[in-house]
């Protein structure tokens, strides 16, 4: 819980309508903290019907919220997999299970997230008694250090991993896989070694909804180099023109993302995936 810092947690307070993959995890820090359950006891009460089972359609973004508040680092680090209750355990499956729930893709979402994403998926873990680390090292403290640890946020509003801030000399020459995002807009993963020591990445990466632009200038070095090589794309909030609800019917997303596919190749870039209920396209270009 001490990679929550307050920077982080003043983000996601802030958070009035967060992509849906972000909304699940916040959802299931709520379940584990119990604010769910408390909440809607206290609505169906109000409402003359205790004994009526909780539906995961109950759930209110506003009670989600609840659960940032007061002591929140505190009470994260007193999770106990051992004291999840069977209500618990098994809304938080059906919300693991839900697509988008990543840490590659909350990254490029919202960064302050992906401790919370990595804390849900240690609990789920040990809860399906999947092989983890003796005592479930990753709900301690130190399991989400390595995010805030490794990544830095530039005053553009670029996030940058590793942390190129914190490397000198050869290892600012050699960084692997140069990660660059915006939150709830999307990221680049730079493969290979990325010689970092001159590049002034807010004037050479241009990341809006729906825009990704390398060089924005035109002024580019030879393919492989710097930033001009093999990259995956992950871009978000890429809904059909109408909306992320306006293709209902399964034939009509497939026949959309059919239509996305042909149209990144048209672009001589590689499609990966892309997914209509989540605006997810995620493709690679050889460079840019």
């Amino acid at each position: 819980a001490q990679a929550i810092t307050p920077h982080g947690l003043r983000e996601l307070r802030s958070l009035r309508r967060p992509p849906e993959a972000v909304q699940r995890v916040l959802e299931a820090v709520a379940v584990l903290l119990g604010v769910m359950d408390s909440s809607q006891q206290a609505r169906r009460m109000q409402a003359g019907s205790v004994l009526e089972r909780p539906k995961d359609s109950d759930i209110d973004f506003r009670e989600v919220k609840k659960c940032l508040q007061g002591n929140f680092p505190e009470r994260l680090a007193c999770i106990d997999p051992e004291e999840v209750t069977v209500s618990q355990a098994r809304r938080l499956r059906k919300l693991l299970a839900q697509p988008g729930f990543d840490e590659d893709l909350i990254r490029g979402m919202c960064p302050a997230a992906v401790p919370l994403t990595v804390l849900c998926r240690s609990v789920g873990a040990c809860l399906a008694g999947t092989r983890v680390p003796t005592g479930c090292e990753a709900l301690q403290p130190s399991f989400t250090k390595m995010v805030e640890a490794t990544s830095v946020r530039l005053d553009s509003g670029l996030v940058v991993q590793p942390d190129i801030t914190r490397l000198r000399g050869r290892e600012l020459a050699q960084v692997a896989d140069l990660t660059v995002s915006r939150a709830e807009v999307g990221s680049i993963v730079f493969h290979g070694i990325t010689d970092c020591t001159e590049l002034n990445l807010p004037a050479l990466v241009h990341l809006d909804v729906g825009e990704v632009l390398v060089y924005p200038n035109g002024v580019k070095p030879p393919i492989g180099q710097e930033l001009n090589k093999r990259a995956t794309v992950t871009m978000y909030q890429c809904w059909p023109p109408n909306g992320h609800g306006h293709l209902e019917e399964p034939g009509a997303r497939e026949r959309y993302r059919a239509k996305i596919k042909q149209m990144t190749e048209d672009k001589n870039a590689t499609f990966v995936d892309y997914d209509c209920t989540t605006g997810v396209w995620k493709f690679e270009v050889e460079h840019f």
